[in-house]
């Protein structure tokens, strides 16, 4: 047979057979892009179902039992919108819960340009229709509602939206994003009712919503608030990075159904859909992230109680928050700790002796803070210096400090619910022993005897 020369039938049959080849390839291509068009639609859709049942959800949450219902400013969808960002503490305890971390995030749609305010939970400032107080205790009295309005009275600027959690949401929004990537700057301890002890070490690491808490939430002595709300706004960024992987889009409907019951917000689909995109396209390193107040515009000082407390220059917080957010990348310049004062012209964190609480013309409109009581200060529990065997439980978040007044340095502090051991009074002070064995004196008013 003669394979050289194939028959003409042959030839014409290749000849049609790769005429027809290209045709095939473009049906399969047109096939796959029908595939992966519907696959978006169908991703898009359920992901549009998930995101309105989540915010159904969220809109008539009510975290800590503190209502849902607040007043705020319309947002048109131009100027700068502003978001309050709430964390509480709602452990169960017999106190009411105060809003342990307080973020504000301020986001210009025309530029893109993001700014993240850490708002300092001891700050003394006037809640509306209740006097003088921490600004965290608006939350305890009157939920998201007052203390939108003790800010805006504070800053003079608009709160459009808040968003707030507690310590089982926070774990469960981290867990839902896939944990995020932080270098955890020293080692962490402390101890705290062996359900949320702390116990971190140094160096990178990814972090679950477990250790995420235990991170956003460690004070260092030393660095008191100051450093957990610099580390707050650090862990803040990483998220939004987070948020911003491909796999989000993905894992959109699963994170929402994990962070459904632990989220409590007055923002609405279409709200979200016209900011998204800004936070979303911000350029994440860009972000300015400060404290408020910086420290040169604060003094440390102490309320009647004989509690740290944070004076603000009001005048001047309110002026620099009004040039952060029109020229942020000029304003946003931290001061060093070192320029902040305590009322007696010391640095924040230093063991001298406190003088008058008295601020002078530093904390605005709302005239001179309470005196501070001393070693013999005013006693609410008697102060026979006797010997006793008794437990006790922390009402707030205190300072522990090396003898009965606030002219003593301070040891370490102590978390609302904590158990101490009370080993004496003296002087309205009792001395106690923390669950570590570390022995320090706290304020009677803020330790609830077991009988």
């Amino acid at each position: 047979m003669n394979f050289q020369n194939p028959p003409e039938s042959e030839k014409q049959t290749a000849e049609q057979t790769t005429r027809f080849r290209p045709r095939k390839k473009r049906k399969r291509l047109r096939r796959l892009l029908l595939l992966v068009t519907l696959f978006v639609i169908g991703l898009l859709v359920y992901n549009a179902i998930a995101f309105v049942k989540f915010l159904n959800k969220a809109n008539t949450n009510q975290i800590a039992a503190v209502g849902n219902n607040v007043q705020v400013q319309t947002w048109n969808g131009d100027e700068r919108v502003n978001i309050l960002i709430m964390g509480v503490d709602n452990r169960g305890h017999d106190t009411a819960p105060r809003s342990d971390t307080m973020l504000l995030l301020s986001v210009d749609p025309q530029t893109k340009q993001m700014n993240l305010m850490s708002i300092m939970r001891d700050t003394y400032v006037n809640v509306p229709g209740h006097g003088n107080n921490k600004i965290n205790a608006a939350f305890a009295i009157g939920g998201p509602n007052l203390t939108i309005k003790t800010l805006q009275d504070y800053l003079q600027i608009p709160i459009h939206y808040y968003v707030l959690t507690d310590f089982q949401g926070f774990e469960g929004i981290v867990d839902s994003i896939g944990g995020v990537d932080i270098d955890v700057e020293m080692n962490m301890y402390h101890p705290d009712d062996g359900v949320y002890d702390i116990n971190l070490k140094k160096g990178m690491q990814h972090l679950d919503g477990k250790h995420a808490l235990q991170y956003v939430r460690y004070r260092e002595p030393m660095e008191a608030d100051f450093g957990r709300t610099s580390r707050q706004r650090k862990f803040a960024k990483a998220v939004f990075e987070q948020l911003k992987t491909p796999m989000t889009f993905v894992r959109f409907p699963s994170m929402l159904q994990q962070a459904e019951p632990y989220v409590q917000t007055n923002m609405t689909a279409s709200d979200i859909l016209r900011m998204g995109n800004n936070i979303l396209s911000a350029n994440t390193a860009s972000i300015q992230t400060v404290q408020i107040p910086p420290n040169n515009l604060l003094t440390e000082t102490y309320d009647f109680l004989g509690e740290a407390i944070l004076a603000p220059d009001i005048p001047g917080v309110r002026k620099y928050v009004q040039q952060l957010l029109a020229n942020p990348s000029q304003t946003a310049q931290q001061p060093n700790p070192e320029t902040a004062v305590q009322a007696n012209g010391s640095t924040p964190g230093s063991s001298s002796t406190p003088g008058s609480s008295s601020t002078g013309g530093n904390n605005g409109s709302y005239g001179t803070l309470p005196t501070t009581p001393g070693p013999s200060g005013g006693s609410s529990t008697p102060a026979n210096g006797s010997a006793v065997s008794r437990t006790g439980r922390v009402t707030d978040g205190v300072n522990v400090r090396q003898g009965a007044g606030t002219n003593y340095a301070i040891v370490t502090s102590a978390a609302p619910g904590d158990i101490v051991t009370i080993l004496k009074e003296e002087n309205g002070w009792y001395k106690v022993r923390l669950k570590d064995n570390t022995e320090g004196y706290i304020y009677g008013q803020y330790v609830q005897v077991s009988s």
